[in-house]
C-alpha cells in the first residue's frame, strides 16, 4: 500500500514475495511496517517486524528503479536506518520484505533406540527455505551418529514425517520458535521424544554458518559433514569405511575456531578440529580406536548465514 508521509511518497511491502506461496507456514514472517521521521542526516526508515527473520528495505526516487538500502537479519523487533542521499533529494520512496528465512534449531532426544539400547544425544536441524532439512546428531546412546536429509515440511500442520534416528520413523513438528517431535522403533514399537528451540540467526560466525562437507578421509576413508550455526554451535558426522560405523560429535566452537571433542560417547575416539576463517573451512584430525589418525578439510558446501 501507499501513503504520504512529510512530503515523501512511502511504500510499505508486507508479506511474502510473490514466488513465496507455500503450505508451510513456520518459517513465514508476520507483517511487517515502515515509518519515515526526519534526522539531520537525512530522513530515518523505521522497520518493525518479526525478530530473527531477514528483512529487505528498498529505496527509490521514480517508483521504477529500486535499489537496497538495508537488509540483514532483524534481531529487534524494531530497526531504525538512516537514508542519508536523502539529504539532496526531492522525492524518496521506501517499500520493504519480511522474508521466508532459514531456521537452525538445537536440542535434545531420547528413547526408542534403532538397535540394542536407547537412543538418547543432541541434535541441529536446518531447516531451508524450500522446507527441506537437514538432521544431524550426536548419539551417544547408540554410540554413533545421526544424519538425514530426507524429510520435507509440506503438511498444512507445519510436520515432516520419516526417520531421522537410525532404525526408528517418527514426526517433526515445526514452529518459529522451537521443534519437538517423536519416534519409534521399527522392530520394538517403543518411542522416543525430541524436543528443541530455534537458534539465533547471528552470532559471532554470522557470514559463516552452514554445511561443511568432505568427500574423502585420508586415514579411514568415508565423508565428513559439520552443520555450524551463526552462534557457534555445531554438529559433526563422518562415515567411517574401515569400521562401518558412522561418527557423531555436537559442540561449540570457541573464539579461536577450535574444538577438541570425543566421538560417539567414546571416551577415546576424538576429534581435534580447527576453523579457518580466511578460507572458510574446516580442519580436522580424529584419533581412532586402532591408535591410527584421520585428516580431512571440509569446504563451505551451503552457505545459510
Amino acid at each position: 500500500m501507499f501513503r504520504i508521509l512529510s512530503g515523501l511518497l512511502l511504500a510499505i511491502a508486507v508479506g511474502l514475495l510473490p514466488d513465496e506461496t507455500r503450505a508451510a507456514t513456520f518459517n513465514v514472517p508476520a507483517p511487517a511496517s515502515l515509518s519515515v521521521t526526519s534526522s539531520p542526516s537525512g530522513k530515518r526508515v523505521i522497520y518493525q517486524g518479526a525478530t530473527n527473520f531477514k528483512y529487505r528495505v528498498m529505496v527509490s526516487s521514480n517508483l521504477n528503479t529500486w535499489s537496497l538500502l538495508a537488509s540483514n537479519v532483524s534481531t529487534t523487533p524494531t530497526i531504525s536506518i538512516v537514508d542519508s542521499a536523502s539529504t539532496n533529494r526531492p522525492m524518496r520512496l521506501y517499500k520493504a520484505n519480511s522474508l521466508v528465512t532459514p531456521f537452525f534449531y538445537k536440542g535434545t532426544f531420547s528413547g526408542a533406540g534403532g538397535g540394542g539400547g536407547s537412543s538418547s544425544g543432541s541434535f541441529i536441524v536446518l531447516a531451508r527455505t524450500n522446507n527441506t532439512t537437514v538432521f544431524m546428531a550426536n548419539n551417544p546412546g547408540q554410540l554413533r551418529g545421526e544424519y538425514s536429509t530426507n524429510l520435507v515440511v509440506t503438511q498444512a500442520d507445519d510436520s515432516a514425517y520419516g526417520s531421522f534416528i537410525l532404525g526408528t520413523t517418527g514426526r517433526l513438528q515445526f514452529a518459529s520458535n522451537m521443534i519437538w517431535g517423536q519416534f519409534t522403533n521399527n522392530s520394538t514399537g517403543t518411542t522416543g521424544t525430541l524436543s528443541g528451540l530455534q537458534s539465533a540467526n547471528v552470532g559471532d560466525f554470522s557470514g559463516y554458518a552452514g554445511i561443511y562437507f568432505a568427500s574423502t578421509i585420508t586415514g579411514h576413508g568415508g565423508t565428513a559433514r559439520i552443520l555450524l550455526c551463526p552462534d557457534g554451535l555445531f554438529a559433526f558426522y563422518r562415515t567411517d569405511t574401515v569400521t562401518g560405523i558412522n561418527d557423531g560429535a555436537f559442540d561449540v566452537l570457541n573464539v579461536t575456531g577450535s574444538t577438541d571433542i570425543y566421538l560417539s560417547g567414546s571416551g577415546f575416539k576424538h576429534v581435534l578440529g580447527q576453523f579457518d576463517w580466511i578460507n572458510k573451512r574446516f580442519t580436522v584430525n580424529i584419533h581412532e580406536l586402532d591408535n591410527s589418525q584421520s585428516f580431512a578439510t571440509l569446504n563451505f558446501t551451503e552457505p545459510v548465514f
